[in-house]
């Protein structure tokens, strides 16, 4: 198999959404007051919260490394 070198600007916006998601689980407790909607975090700060994931990613999407995700009634973690 061969290795694949992946881009640097690929590498650190992975990094980025990372770290972001990072921040929504410690931040958990402040976010579950908006259960049933999407949060919107970068550069580890909410920036908004929308009805719809598409609402989120029309407002929010082109922003590199941003962490979109459903605010849901338990803490749910992601292996990344």
């Amino acid at each position: 198999m061969e290795n694949v070198t992946l881009p640097d600007d690929a590498v650190n916006s992975f990094k980025k959404f990372r770290r972001n998601y990072e921040a929504s689980n410690r931040m958990y407790n402040e976010l579950k007051e908006h259960v049933g909607k999407y949060v919107v975090i970068d550069n580890g700060n909410v920036i908004g919260f929308t009805d719809t994931y598409q609402e989120a990613t029309e407002k929010f999407g082109k922003i590199d490394g941003v962490f979109i995700e459903l605010v849901t009634d338990k803490n749910i973690f992601w292996i990344l």
